[in-house]
């Protein structure tokens, strides 16, 4: 769209030398090229690999292989390859592309691609070699290199029938302790053949293979049979990773088959070796070849285990609902396919140099993959790895990374041709094949098992108690996962675990924003299936994690025990409930407090437990959910005042500094309250541009790269040498997790690219376009460029080319800075907000005068912009002036020309206290205590206002929240000048209540800012009831009170839930009047327990026949709510009556035996059965038939004495 800043820099990020990985540094030298401006490569004439993507839809859909849809694919590629093999002389056919997308890889010119392009069902062309690049994989860090003593090797059939694809940089089949032939002399000779067969291959360890990266034509991207794993590495010693790795997995899983793919190859130029990595194209093909080696489009003979061994990078980001994405994220929804179809696809978590939460890399993003960690033993616990990468993952998914951790320890490996050779090596890639081989096992073990089971029992039964890095406490589960894999706890575990809806054995549960006083629950389904031939039944329980952040806003709704039968499935649900009220202040404000500490205090964590018993592993499911106390505000429509000089005597100043039109303004003020749980900073700025009706589809995630509004101001700051700064704000259709690009098919250095230009060149070239004015500015003519990304500790930063440093090619970092000010981002939040300081922008050829004009603003994200397209001119905005000033010439009514200048500006500024404030203590930023209030300020300068809206209106943000509001600066909503009650509103009152009591107070809002209700401007504003209710048990009163009528009507169980319709009017005009809301009132009981038996004994009554029986059923009874009981009874025995009252039991029963009744105690809303049995023994001869007090009579007074001391307690 636009001239990059830096062309390097998207690669930089990329691979991390911004942020991300331990990779080269800003320093490092760049292409010759590299100057302010990209261009397009010269033509070329000489025949290039193309892929050219097809419109059929892929023949993997839903978790399978669609027979209909493989058939169509198949005939358009042939239909498609007939065209070109007709039209062109020399194509060649190099692959395709039938399960995970729907692609030809052919050999063309340039100008055979450009008109393959226009054929018919051809979707996109590209070259092979513009497939997004992937890094290539650090050397191995081998600690010796001579032949060791060979371990301990594991059963042979431990893995046997399981086939394991390793995707890597290839493998040393020639090596002995991998079937081979066992010398040097047979590498050597497989080396230099690499392109073709090799007699050796396969062997009976590896039994598959193909090359997808040949070295047979080093500069082009080709494929052949040949899989052999190179010697070379960046070190210039020996020592492959893909051998390792299939060396590591033989170890523990002797009988496992081995596949070899190979992605990676090593080139070296002159005495330098060059490890290249793959491109995400090349890793579809080797997935697919994985699913189905014979490439007959069957994948019953796919892989059972697929590793892929990518370094990737982070942080990735993952989507299924856009339908535009770019190639990574391709890659990503490619290895998902891939573990959908029945294979068990390991990727690593990778590691990184810093730690930062959202930092899974793009081949660990798939939620069906298993994600590998890394952990390493410890002095009492193992612990995880301190550069582990960890997540959850950004984008529209939500899903714990990694999924589980391997250990990482020294490892005995193959060395490659070395023909025997053996070596100790450490590498943090060993933990995956470590896990491999672990999978293998169970599979082997186990092989009923499919994919979906095997993670699951890998996961449910990992060991959770692993250290953090740098503390002693148990670490997060957003670095663990699941915990330690166990194959042996796994292999005895009769059954498994997930979340119902994704398919997942952990459950991460969102980033909700909960109000004060307000609970949410997030509701989510238990699938367990018993894979065992006995019933088995599981209590469950869920804990937080110990040492985690304070939990106590959190509580759990779950079925106390499940039975599964034998070789069955039950779904249980599961219910997380969140308490606003009780949400710790959120940690993570802006910049300056992504650290480590805050990030943890940010992630509430535990483990759901499934418990069978001592003998039976538990099932654990690791939760994670991120909840924000959400901000809010009530606007006091009753504050609202107007100032209107031009139509008083005597009106006071401007209020905001110095007016075009002094006589001539229009000001409005009003105050809001902060309704948060906390304190929160409140900032207001003028908009620069807003898009109503974006142009792509805002779903998702992919709303967080949509702009919504974009506003900007100069404010005054004391942090700032020059004490103003320029501030840049811009709110997004959705929350975004963090400033880091998630696409990187656009010329962007960052999440979010801003430029400004100077007036002179709006003045000079009013009618060029974006890209027209790009061809030819240089760094004089721009007042600010500059973009949002992660520095190397994943903490969102504001860098700035330093307009006074020229850009030099062989240092381009050099003129690059960072703002004094961090910048303003909450996680996962719809609002960014950057500073500049002026010192950082101004220069001896810019000054604060030349500011305070009409500059040229352009922002952009991944999928956005503003101005929208680059053939659209930049927007005029004066940051001083909080909008532009438009000048015009029109004839009067005279005839002559005149010029007639508008300014467009939104003045709005906050204050403690409005009205004659003096102009020195209003502030665009203001931090405000729960229930505290700001008065704000918003002015308009001259007529503007009466040809229309003036301007575009202000956003208020809070700080440390998801929250902003936009409106324009005019008075009322779609209803004229009339505040309307607020939507959803609910309160509660309990039935035994007291007539008078407030329920509650009616809360207005107003789809704009200013508005009336009430207060001098409109003292006439009555809440009113669009129809009667229907009965009196609440009223409601003209400012909005909710209070209790006639609390004798009120009963939960009659009418549990009053339906309020109310709205808005002033002195009962039929034209100033809101829309009508609904508002709940909800009755709940006071009586909320049923009655219970204090003891179970006590219902087994004796006595003696004939004699005289009385027992107080009343005193055995308790109720939590000192309701009055009532008793009643069924099948009394004869003889004997029930005082329903009292709840005395009394009378005379001549014939000795055990009698059975039932006795009903209500407290008047719930009615409870109980059973009783009276045993009479027979009375004794010529003995007295004095009463049965006896033992039942002395159980009951015992009973009661208890009662009443309990009671006392």
């Amino acid at each position: 769209m636009h001239k990059a800043l830096f062309p390097w820099l998207p690669r930089y990020l990329v691979l991390g030398g911004l942020g991300l990985l331990s990779l080269p540094a800003l320093a490092t030298p760049v292409p010759a090229n590299s100057g302010s401006l990209t261009r397009p490569p010269a033509e070329s004439v000489e025949p290039n690999l193309y892929v050219v993507q097809l419109s059929a839809a892929p023949a993997v859909e839903n978790g399978s292989v669609n027979p209909n849809t493989q058939a169509g694919l198949q005939q358009q590629q042939e239909d498609l390859l007939q065209q070109l093999y007709v039209r062109f002389a020399g194509v060649e056919l190099h692959s395709r592309s039938k399960l995970l997308g729907n692609s030809i890889t052919v050999k063309l010119t340039a100008a055979q691609a450009q008109e393959v392009s226009r054929m018919e069902g051809v979707k996109q062309i590209s070259l092979a070699s513009a497939a997004l690049p992937l890094p290539a994989p650090l050397s191995l860090a081998v600690q010796q290199l001579r032949a060791v003593a060979s371990v301990s090797a594991a059963d042979a059939n431990v893995g046997k029938g399981v086939k394991i694809a390793l995707i890597s940089s290839g493998v040393d089949y020639t090596h002995a302790s991998l079937g081979g032939p066992g010398t040097p002399e047979a590498y050597q000779q497989a080396w230099q053949y690499a392109g073709v067969p090799f007699d050796s291959f396969p062997t009976s360890v590896v039994t598959k293979g193909w090359d997808f990266f040949s070295e047979r034509e080093p500069q082009m991207i080709v494929a052949d049979i040949n899989p052999i794993d190179s010697a070379l590495d960046s070190s210039n010693t020996s020592g492959g990773r893909g051998t390792a790795l299939a060396s590591i997995i033989h170890q523990l899983a002797p009988g496992a088959e081995l596949w070899a793919g190979k992605i990676y190859r090593a080139s070296r130029v002159g005495s330098s070796v060059y490890p290249l990595g793959p491109n995400t194209d090349q890793v579809k093909d080797a997935l697919e070849w994985a699913l189905d080696p014979n490439r007959d489009g069957d994948t019953s003979d796919r892989a059972d285990i697929i590793v892929l061994d990518l370094a990737g990078f982070g942080p990735g980001f993952y989507s299924e609902q856009d339908i535009w994405t770019d190639t990574y994220v391709a890659m990503a929804q490619n290895i998902q396919k891939a573990a959908s179809l029945g294979t068990l696809v390991l990727v690593p978590q990778g590691v990184a140099e810093h730690q930062s939460s959202y930092m899974t890399p793009i081949q660990a993003l798939a939620p069906a993959a298993l994600a590998v960690g890394v952990a390493q033993a410890g002095q009492e616990l193992p612990e995880v790895a301190a550069n582990s990468l960890h997540g959850p993952v950004r984008g529209d998914v939500n899903a714990i990374k990694p999924d589980l951790v391997g250990l990482y320890q020294d490892q005995q490996i193959a060395l490659v041709g070395t023909g025997s050779g053996e070596g100790m090596a450490s590498d943090n890639v060993f933990a995956l094949a470590r896990t491999a081989a672990s999978a293998a096992a169970l599979k082997s073990a186990r092989p009923e098992l499919n994919s979906l089971e095997l993670k699951a029992l890998l996961m449910n039964t990992a060991n959770n108690q692993i250290s953090a890095a740098d503390s002693e406490k148990l670490a997060e589960i957003s670095w663990i996962g699941a915990g330690l894999e166990d194959a042996t706890v796994a292999a005895a575990s009769p059954a498994v675990a997930w979340e119902l809806a994704s398919g997942l054995p952990s459950l991460h549960l969102g980033n909700p924003e909960v109000l004060p006083g307000k609970h949410i629950e997030i509701r989510r389904e238990l699938y367990i299936r018993n894979l065992s031939e006995q019933p088995l039944t599981y209590s469950l329980s869920a804990h937080s994690r110990e040492d985690g952040p304070d939990a106590s806003a959190l509580s759990w709704q779950l079925p106390p025990e499940v039975t599964v039968p034998a070789k069955r499935a039950v779904t249980v649900p599961v219910t997380l409930i969140i308490d606003g009220s009780l949400l710790p202040k959120w940690p993570l404000k802006n910049a300056v407090d992504y650290n480590h500490a805050q990030w943890r205090a940010s992630e509430m964590d535990g483990y759901l437990t499934l418990s069978a018993g001592e003998n039976i592993p538990a099932i654990q499911l690791p939760w994670l959910v991120r909840p924000r106390p959400a901000a809010d505000i009530q606007v006091h429509f009753d504050t609202y005042r107007e100032v209107l000089p031009s139509f008083t005597t005597e009106g006071p100043d401007f209020p905001l500094g110095e007016a075009l039109f002094p006589n001539n303004y229009f000001s409005r003020e009003q105050e809001f309250e902060n309704t948060s749980a906390h304190d929160m900073t409140f900032t207001v700025l003028p908009v620069v541009a807003r898009n109503v009706q974006p142009r792509d589809s805002t779903v998702g995630a992919k709303g967080g790269m949509i702009l919504q509004n974009l506003a900007s101001a100069v404010v005054a700051d004391g942090r700032c040498e020059a004490g103003q700064k320029l501030t840049l704000a811009v709110t997004l259709f959705n929350p975004r997790a963090l400033p880091f690009r998630s696409y990187f098919d656009k010329a962007l250095n960052g999440s979010l690219d801003m430029y400004i230009v100077r007036n002179e060149i709006l003045a000079d070239y009013p009618d060029l376009s974006v890209q027209e004015l790009f061809s030819f500015i240089e760094d004089k003519d721009l007042v600010l460029e500059s973009f949002v990304s992660l520095d190397e500790a994943g903490v969102p930063v504001n860098y700035y080319h330093d307009l006074n440093i020229p850009i030099n090619p062989a240092d381009p970092a050099a003129s690059l800075k960072t703002s004094k000010l961090p910048v303003r981002f909450a996680t996962d939040s719809r609002n960014l907000m950057v500073d500049y300081c002026l010192e950082e922008l101004l220069r001896d050829d810019l000054t604060l005068a030349d500011l305070n004009k009409n500059l040229g603003y352009l922002v952009e994200t991944e999928r956005d912009a503003m101005p929208a397209s680059n053939r659209e001119p930049f927007i005029a905005f004066n940051p001083v002036n909080m909008g532009p000033i438009e000048i015009r010439y029109e004839y009067d009514w005279f005839g002559n020309l005149i010029e007639v200048i508008s300014n467009q500006a939104n003045y709005v500024a906050l204050s403690e206290k409005g009205g004659s404030t003096p102009v020195t203590d209003y502030v665009n930023e203001i931090t405000l205590a729960p229930g505290e209030r700001a008065t704000l300020t918003g002015v308009m300068d001259g007529f503007c206002e009466y040809a229309g809206q003036c301007g575009k209106g202000f956003v208020l943000l809070a700080e440390a929240a998801d929250y902003h509001i936009w409106s324009a600066l005019t008075l009322g909503n779609d209803h004229a000048f009339v505040a309307s009650p607020r939507r959803g509103q609910q309160f509660n009152v309990v039935d035994n209540a007291e007539s008078g009591q407030l329920v509650g107070i009616i809360q207005l809002e107003s789809n704009a800012f200013f508005n009336m209700a009430g207060g001098e401007a409109a003292p006439g504003y009555e809440v009113q009831l669009v129809s009667p209710l229907p009965d009196n048990a609440l009223r409601i009163t003209k400012k909005g009170e909710i209070l209790v009528d006639d609390a004798s009507v009120l009963n939960a169980d009659g009418i549990s839930t009053y339906h309020l319709k109310v709205f808005g009017q002033i002195d009962g005009s039929e034209i100033l009047i809101s829309p009508t809301v609904e508002v709940l009132v909800k009755v709940s009981s006071s009586n909320i327990s049923a009655p219970q038996l204090n003891n179970p004994a006590s219902a087994k009554l004796t006595g003696t026949a004939r004699a005289s029986l009385n027992f107080d059923l009343l005193a055995l009874f308790d109720d939590a709510d000192d309701d009055t009981l009532s008793f009643s009874a069924t099948a009394l025995p004869q003889g004997l009556t029930l005082d329903t009252s009292s709840g005395k039991l009394s009378g005379r029963i001549a014939t000795a035996g055990n009698y059975e009744f039932v006795v009903n105690v209500s407290d008047g809303r719930h009615q409870v059965a109980f059973a009783f049995s009276l045993n009479l023994k027979a009375a004794p001869s010529g003995g007295s038939s004095g009463g049965a007090f006896g033992t039942g009579m002395l159980l009951m007074l015992l009973v009661a004495l208890r009662r009443r001391f309990t009671h006392r307690i």
